[in-house]
C-alpha cells in the first residue's frame, strides 16, 4: 500500500459519504495506488494512519474534518515515536468538513481537484506539531498532539455546546455555540511558565486572567475566525492569543474582528510568542468551567504542558 485514505463517512454531516461516487473516480485518476479506509467511530482514523505507516504507506492523506486531520496526525507521530526502522509517510490533506481551518491557514483553493493534483505531486513541506499533556475528563493524565489550534476556557465550553448545535454552516453552528457557552466562562486566574522562543532554558512566570488563551500552530479556528493572523505551522513557535475581558458581554463585540484578524489591537486582548508552556489554574473549585479545545474536540482540563515538536511531519502540497 503506497498511499492510504482515511475517509470520514460522517465529515461534511454525512457529505463525504453522499459524494464518494463521484470522489472516487477522481481520486482513482490522480491516486491509483490509492487505498480507501473508511473510520468506524471516534478515535479510529488514529488507528488506521498509524497502522498504515507501520505497513509501509508513503502517503497517509486525512479525507474529512479537522477533527478527521487531528486524528490522522496523532497516528502518525505515534508511528514516529515507535517506528525504528520504518519511516513516517507524508501527510496529506482533503478536506471535506464544514469547517475547513486548517485548509483556511495553509490558502488552499477549496476545491477537490486542486487537493488531488497537490497530493499527486511529491513536494512536500515541514509540519511544527504540538505535544500536549493535560488531564482528562476523569482525572487521568493525558498525551494527545495537536496541528491547528489548543484553547483553554470558552473553547472548551463551545465544544460541548457544538455538539448540540444543529448546522451545516459551521459558522453559524460556531456562533450559536459560542453564545450558549457564554453563559459558564469565568475570568479565570491563571499562572503560566513560559520557555523564551529562542532560549529554551530561560522560563519566565506570568499571572494573567483569561476567559480563553488560545495556543495557535496555525491561523485559523471555529470556522473561519482568524485568531492568530501571523502564525505560521513551520516556524517552530505557537502564537499565544489571550482574551481578559472582565465581562462576559464584551466578548460578543468582539467577534467580527475575530473574523477579520483585527482583534490583537483591541483592549483586554494579549499575545506573545513561545515554544513551550506550562498552564495551571489558580482557583481549583474553576475546573469544570475552564476546559481544553484540542483541534475541536473538549479532551479535558488543566493543568496543560504544550511542547513545540519543529518539522515533525512533512506535509504534501
Amino acid at each position: 500500500m503506497k498511499t492510504a485514505l482515511i475517509i470520514n463517512p460522517q465529515s461534511g454531516g454525512g457529505r463525504t459519504l453522499r459524494l464518494w461516487p463521484q470522489l472516487e473516480p477522481m481520486i482513482r485518476h490522480f491516486l491509483p495506488d490509492a487505498t480507501p479506509l473508511w473510520t468506524e467511530q471516534i478515535g479510529h482514523a488514529c488507528t488506521l494512519a498509524q497502522q498504515a505507516a507501520f505497513e509501509g504507506a508513503d502517503l497517509v492523506i486525512a479525507v474529512g474534518g479537522d477533527g478527521t486531520l487531528n486524528e490522522v496526525v496523532n497516528g502518525l507521530m505515534r508511528h514516529q515515536s515507535e517506528a525504528i526502522r520504518t519511516k513516517t509517510p507524508d501527510l496529506g490533506l482533503f478536506p471535506q468538513g464544514t469547517g475547513g481551518d486548517f485548509r483556511r491557514s495553509l490558502g488552499l483553493d477549496p476545491t477537490p481537484a486542486s487537493y488531488l493534483q497537490r497530493l499527486a505531486q511529491p513536494r512536500t513541506r515541514n509540519l511544527d506539531i504540538g505535544n500536549l499533556r493535560f488531564l482528562d475528563h476523569e482525572g487521568t493524565p493525558t498525551q494527545r498532539y495537536f496541528v491547528n489550534v489548543a484553547s483553554v476556557g470558552l473553547g472548551g465550553l463551545v465544544d460541548q455546546q457544538i455538539q448540540h448545535t444543529r448546522s451545516s454552516n459551521a459558522q453559524r453552528a460556531y456562533l450559536a455555540a459560542s453564545l450558549h457557552a457564554l453563559r459558564d466562562n469565568v475570568l479565570a486566574p491563571l499562572h503560566i511558565e513560559i520557555a523564551a522562543p529562542h532560549a529554551p532554558t530561560t522560563r519566565t512566570q506570568q499571572q494573567l486572567h483569561s476567559r480563553n488563551l488560545a495556543i495557535c500552530n496555525a491561523r485559523f479556528f471555529g470556522g473561519g475566525m482568524q485568531i492568530a493572523p501571523h502564525a505560521r505551522p513551520d516556524d517552530g513557535l505557537f502564537d499565544v492569543v489571550n482574551f481578559a475581558h472582565p465581562s462576559r458581554l464584551h466578548l460578543i463585540p468582539l467577534l467580527p474582528s475575530l473574523y477579520e484578524g483585527k482583534h490583537l489591537t483591541r483592549a483586554h486582548v494579549q499575545s506573545f510568542r513561545a515554544a513551550d508552556l506550562h498552564i495551571t489554574l489558580a482557583d481549583p473549585d474553576l475546573a469544570d468551567r475552564v476546559l481544553l479545545d484540542v483541534d475541536g474536540e473538549a479532551l479535558g482540563r488543566l493543568p496543560l504542558r504544550v511542547e513545540m515538536i519543529p518539522s515533525a511531519l512533512r506535509l504534501r502540497l
